[in-house]
């Protein structure tokens, strides 16, 4: 392609309508949300230059399923100095999927790749390209270069000096993948300096595709990929320009197939499925980890900000979920500091708090809630019965059915089979809002909802677990205003329990809490469940934690945090116990939001501190344990319909007490 028509300079800019706190900090090595990328790809070229990091083309549907309306026509770029708006720079009306995309000496070097000639309806007929052409962000436009002697796709490029290499990588040819291409097995070099020499052959890493290849010191590096037997490889290899010949490295501790890898400096920098940063520096005889990225991911890219030493990720996903956040990761130095990485993205929830809330796989979704911001609105109106679904991997909102009922404060649990359980709460009753006993179940992939046994007893402000085959209910409250005032709270001590089954029906299980609790935090954690804070009859804060052994059915008490909390957030991750959120008493006995996430050792039965301030007021926040983090969440934004997300890297905790 001699010329490509593309947009001039003035880029159409695509503002994207979140944003991210300068207040966002990280600790060495770990990834941070840094940005989005619209419609996410896989298998896409991406380079850094000029203050930009560019994205080219790349495949945007299901895993294996390839159309031309899957596959992106654009190159893209974003700002690094802020990666939360990108540019369309140009339009390629036929798209690519796997081109390679690096920058030269005098602009970006787009390489091969493949394309679906076919409709989403249609047998699959793919075939690689031989195209290769410089990119001049000036002009925003596309010169060709000498074609490849051979068509390929699922490759590599680096550039080192004048010098273009490219590695891997097979030849499709009017086929699917389950026919195969041809691997290729050579090294292809151009010098930029004289393309009219065209590109020479030197012997290559072997035969493999879906690798990585960066350049060290002039030496171009080959990264893990797939062999042509379709055995996913950790293979590195280092070439000598000196003599074309290649040498063993050390092996990449890592899923190799579809690995991204970048160069800074004397170092080789590389990422695979695990979701773990690994270094590896030229004459050393191993790789480390350096670090971890949020969103584990394969067929990505991983690129340089060498203004700061700092990598950024993008693309790519895992489990047939497509990334959309771009991960910065930094490289400096400096003692590790607790970890937050904070993101507000618009959201279409009417409710701000007290939603029902599940957490399934990358998928959070919210049941019901309030409207308002203030802490006792009850008026019918306030509250909601919308249900949204939120994917974390592409931050993209999906509508589902309405409750049966406008409601806050249900206890929701996941039953498995796609279906989802709801149970009591707070709404509008015959006069005045109360406690409610009513039980919904959604059907397969949250299908339509129908009403099963109701409970003994209407109840609020509960704990709701499954352990064992059985739904478990502890604590609450059953609210009714028309009692009158004396009568008005009702603390169940009955413990309830449910076998997850058709007929669904909570009973009595005759254990009793020792003592009244509700609006506290509850977790299970090895067969225990753990309720700690809350509040009793007359408001009094309880300070006690109850534990219960659901084997033995006995309770028992361990030693209490710093300080007690109402409506905390108990969440368990790597078998410690962390609370978080809600309101405890300041030095005058009034109620404030508490900042501060504790820790419990069941070990050791001490408490310790994780966080000493959270980066947002987490008084209707909900905590959860999503891969090796901590994700808080908050709808309770006072000045948008938004929503925050905060992941917490849990460090060393702390003295304990």
């Amino acid at each position: 392609m001699a010329r490509m028509h593309s947009t001039s300079t003035a880029c159409l800019c695509l503002a994207l309508a979140f944003c991210l706190p300068a207040s966002a900090a990280s600790s060495r090595g770990d990834g941070r949300v840094a940005g989005r990328m619209l419609q996410p790809p896989s298998s896409f070229g991406a380079a850094t230059a000029e203050g930009f990091v560019y994205a080219l083309g790349g495949h945007l549907g299901e895993a294996h399923a390839y159309a031309r309306e899957f596959q992106s026509p654009f190159l893209l770029r974003a700002s690094l100095n802020s990666l939360s708006n990108w540019e369309i720079c140009s339009i390629d009306e036929q798209g690519a999927q796997s081109a390679a995309l690096v920058a030269g000496p005098t602009g970006l070097l787009r390489v091969g790749g493949m394309r679906a000639l076919n409709a989403a309806d249609e047998a699959m007929e793919l075939v690689s390209v031989d195209e290769v052409a410089v990119f001049d962000p000036r002009f925003a436009l596309w010169s060709a270069l000498p074609r490849l002697p051979q068509a390929r796709s699922s490759h590599a490029a680096a550039v080192c000096g004048s010098l273009l290499y490219v590695a891997g990588g097979w030849t499709l040819d009017s086929g699917d993948l389950e026919q195969g291409g041809v691997f290729a097995d050579d090294l292809l070099v151009l010098d930029l300096d004289s393309v009219e020499s065209g590109w020479r052959r030197l012997p290559g890493p072997g035969q493999r595709r879906g690798l990585a290849l960066a350049a060290v010191r002039g030496r171009p590096i080959a990264i893990g990929g797939m062999d042509e037997r379709g055995r996913p490889t950790s293979r590195v290899d280092l070439f000598d320009p000196a003599n074309s010949s290649w040498s063993a490295g050390p092996s990449f501790p890592d899923f190799g197939f579809g690995v991204a890898a970048c160069a800074i400096g004397d170092d080789l920098y590389a990422s695979g499925k695990s979701g773990r940063v690994w270094r590896l520096t030229l004459g050393a005889s191993a790789w480390e980890a350096v670090g971890t990225l949020l969103y584990p991911r394969i067929f990505h890219q991983l690129v340089a900000d060498t203004r700061n030493g700092e990598l950024i990720a993008l693309g790519g996903g895992l489990n047939g979920q497509h990334a959309a956040a771009l991960e910065r990761i930094s490289l400096a130095q400096p003692e590790p500091t607790q970890q937050f990485s904070r993101l507000t993205l618009p959201a279409p929830l009417a409710a701000k708090n007290r939603q029902a809330l599940l957490l399934e796989g990358d998928r959070l979704e919210f049941y019901g809630g309030n409207n308002g911001l203030e802490q006792h609105g009850f008026e019918a109106e306030r509250f909601c019965a919308q249900a949204w679904s939120l994917g974390l991997s592409d931050f993209e909102w999906t509508r589902l059915r309405d409750l049966p009922v406008s409601r806050q404060s249900m206890g929701a649990a996941s039953l498995g089979e796609g279906r989802a359980l709801l149970v009591g709460g707070f709404g509008p009753g015959e006069t005045k809002a109360r406690s409610h006993a009513d039980v919904f179940v959604a059907a397969g992939e949250r299908g339509p909802w129908s009403a099963a046994a109701a409970l003994p007893q209407p109840r609020t402000q509960f704990g709701l677990h499954a352990q064992g085959g059985r739904l478990w209910m502890l604590g609450g409250v059953d609210y009714d205003a028309a009692r009158g005032s004396e009568h008005s709270f009702v603390y169940p001590l009955e413990v309830y329990r449910a076998p997850i089954d058709a007929a669904l029906r909570f009973e009595d299980s005759g254990l009793r809490l020792p003592r009244a609790r509700r609006a506290f935090g509850s977790e299970l954690l090895d067969g225990r469940c753990y309720l700690v804070g809350g509040l009793s009859a007359g408001f009094a804060q309880v300070e006690v934690c109850d534990v219960l052994d659901l084997e033995s059915q006995s309770w028992s008490t361990i030693p209490s945090p710093r300080r007690a909390r109402v409506s905390p957030e108990l969440v368990a991750l790597g078998g410690r116990l962390y609370l978080a959120g809600g309101a405890s008493a300041d030095a005058r006995g009034e109620l404030r939001p508490d900042r501060s996430i504790e820790v419990f050792d069941p070990r050791t039965q001490t408490w310790s501190m994780c966080v000493e301030e959270l980066p947002l007021d987490p008084t209707h926040a909900r905590l959860f344990a999503w891969h090796a983090r901590l994700l808080l969440v908050s709808t309770q934004v006072a000045e948008a319909d938004a929503l925050e997300l905060v992941w917490i890297d849990p460090t060393t905790p702390g003295p304990t007490r």
